[in-house]
């Protein structure tokens, strides 16, 4: 049996952690958990963490580094620089994209795969009374540049904005006083589905600068998942998926000037299938088993 750690400090969603713990645990040869740290006398034969800074490597254990994003805010460059010069050596490594692995590009060798962001099975075929309008899922730090966007729901009280995630706490004592702006707070990854599924559009504000441009957005895949229409900011991310996917998506100026009730009933979405993107069927395409099977099996070796 091969035990796995799946370090997830709870800083951030990271629905990949769960999706790999369950995984994982159908296997006969792995047992896997999510744990916050590995602490010494933790006997694990490998730990997966998610970076991230990691200048220390575990003893004894095959130690994976997996990079899905890249830094924001401040000092992001140089956070990004310590990252690839100052991280330990893994004994292997997981892309989310080909972007990710040649921004790093390390020159080192170590084994790597890629694995695509996936969905979880939750999210497909839920059926749900339509009660918002507008659902917005994931980070609200000041980083995502969200002010234009409380900004126009606050002078638009005829549309409701469901927000799910933890709240930027400077704009929510902004704007407490907008009913038609509901907060969640964080959810559990198994309660999401149920709330979004409520919206008729799915809002993916994500900012049209880097990195964020550069990324694939998990909110954006769920919101698919979940056959919402799709109401976005540009980006090239965006718009390589809306082309590759064959989807329609309605895009919005930053300040949403163009987010208009005729605008919205003139345009023919089209939301594209994403069930390809279902996280049993991507990690079993990325080769996941046999990667970490070779790794502990050249671990083992040594």
């Amino acid at each position: 049996m091969i035990n796995v750690a799946l370090v997830h400090e709870g800083k951030a969603y990271l629905p990949e952690i769960a999706a790999y713990e369950k995984y994982l645990n159908k296997h006969p040869q792995f047992k896997a958990e999510v744990v916050s740290e590995v602490k010494p006398g933790m006997d694990y034969d490998i730990v997966w963490k998610v970076m991230g800074f990691d200048p220390v490597k575990t003893k004894g254990a095959v130690l994976i580094h997996e990079y899905n994003t890249l830094t924001v805010g401040k000092n992001r460059a140089i956070k990004d620089v310590v990252k690839k010069l100052f991280n330990t050596k893994p004994n292997g490594r997981v892309y989310q994209s080909e972007f990710m692995k040649d921004f790093y590009n390390f020159k080192d060798k170590a084994p790597f795969i890629f694995r695509e962001q996936g969905i979880d099975q939750s999210y497909f075929n839920v059926v749900s009374e339509k009660i918002y309008d507008f659902v917005y899922i994931g980070s609200m730090d000041e980083s995502r540049q969200l002010d234009a966007m409380f900004e126009f729901f606050s002078k638009t009280p005829k549309w409701t904005l469901l927000l799910i995630g933890t709240p930027n706490e400077k704009l929510k004592a902004q704007y407490s006083s907008c009913e038609n702006i509901i907060y969640t707070g964080r959810l559990e990854q198994s309660e999401i589905p149920a709330y979004a599924s409520k919206a008729r559009y799915g809002l993916n504000y994500v900012p049209d600068i880097y990195p964020f441009n550069e990324q694939i957005s998990t909110k954006l895949l769920e919101y698919c998942a979940l056959n919402l229409k799709i109401v976005t900011l540009p980006g090239r991310w965006v718009n390589n998926f809306e082309s590759s996917s064959q989807a329609k998506f309605f895009k919005v100026k930053k300040n949403l000037s163009n987010l208009t009730a005729e605008n919205l009933n003139q345009f023919d979405f089209i939301t594209p299938d994403v069930r390809n993107l279902e996280w049993n069927k991507l990690l079993e395409n990325s080769g996941l088993i046999p990667f970490l099977l070779d790794l502990s099996n050249n671990k083992a070796e040594q």
